[in-house]
């Protein structure tokens, strides 16, 4: 289980990377948007932690990507 749970934390920072990426903003910055620290985004996306329902939803409002995607993978990202 514990291979489980390292594996969903590693996809959800993959995810997390790639809107920040395509957004074109530093870890820093990133942070701010959402509500977070720099220290923690570089956690959530090396899949060191998960991220809490308020940071997710907060990522997927801010950037406009679809929730459903940012945790599960699921379905269009909504990235354009």
């Amino acid at each position: 289980m514990s291979r489980q749970i390292d594996l969903y934390r590693k996809e959800i920072g993959e995810g997390i990377s790639l809107v920040r990426q395509k957004s074109g903003l530093t870890q820093t910055a990133f942070a701010k948007r959402v509500g977070s620290s720099q220290p923690s985004i570089v956690r959530f996306e090396s899949g060191m932690r998960m991220p809490d329902a308020l940071v997710v939803t907060m990522i997927a409002e801010q950037f406009g990507c679809r929730f459903e995607w940012l945790l599960a993978g699921q379905g269009d990202s909504g990235l354009d």
